[in-house]
């Protein structure tokens, strides 16, 4: 939380020109706070943050063919 008190006149600032252009391209904000330690160097270059594998795309195999079916739902009348 102190975080955002110290910084809040920036915030304030990005958060005008979020209002006035609805975008801000990446040097923008890099220069609206460049002055300022980069916590992710601080940290390690993940800064503090563990990667997860990403889900299997592959498709699940299907169930044998002795497994029940689920019945049709009824038509409506």
């Amino acid at each position: 939380m102190d975080v955002l008190t110290r910084h809040k006149d920036r915030l304030i600032q990005l958060a005008e020109r979020l209002v006035a252009e609805e975008t801000v391209e990446q040097d923008a904000f890099e220069a609206m706070f460049a002055d300022l330690p980069d916590a992710r160097k601080e940290a390690g270059e993940g800064g503090g943050m563990t990667a997860r594998p990403l889900p299997s795309l592959e498709p699940r195999p299907e169930k044998p063919s002795g497994a029940p079916s689920p019945s049709p739902s009824p038509s409506p009348a």
